[in-house]
């Protein structure tokens, strides 16, 4: 039997960002909303990491 429930990350890489979001998988159908999502931004300069949980999004300063 095939399992039916799991999660999916995807992601986007672009020349100056890395953007993703984290879906979840339930009796074989994925959920429109995703569990997380965000993206690390300015990469070549000062990257900046916001996450995006629900309503709830936070934004500050990659560690380099």
């Amino acid at each position: 039997m095939m399992r039916q429930d799991g999660k999916i990350l995807t992601l986007n890489a672009g020349s100056s960002s890395i953007k993703f979001a984290l879906f979840s998988i339930a009796r074989g159908a994925l959920c429109e909303a995703p569990i997380v999502r965000g993206e690390i931004a300015s990469i070549a300069a000062a990257p900046v990491i916001t996450l995006t949980f629900g309503a709830e999004t936070t934004k500050r300063p990659a560690a380099n």
